[in-house]
């Protein structure tokens, strides 16, 4: 390849190995290949600490009496709507 630019010669080059084929033969996958895996470390789940009352479990508290509060309120209404309405 005398002649060429360094920018051509590997163009050249780079055709010249995009035209190279290879032919398979049957055995040319060979077998599986094995790989052992380690199973990972099982770590202690850590016990929680109940803390005394936090603000956190205060409000977690909180919250949770109003959604058992407001539940009543609306299941209650709509038992007496149900009896209200069958005297007629």
């Amino acid at each position: 390849m005398f002649g060429y630019t360094d920018d051509e010669r590997k163009k050249a080059e780079r055709k010249e190995a995009e035209r190279q084929t290879m032919t398979l033969t049957e055995n040319a996958k060979g077998d599986p290949k094995k790989v052992s895996i380690k199973p990972p470390e099982r770590k202690v789940a850590m016990e929680d600490k109940d803390d005394s009352m936090t603000f956190g479990n205060f409000f977690r508290i909180l919250l949770i009496a109003a959604i058992i509060i407001v539940l009543i309120v609306v299941i209650g209404s709509q038992a007496l709507k149900i009896v209200k309405s069958q005297e007629k």
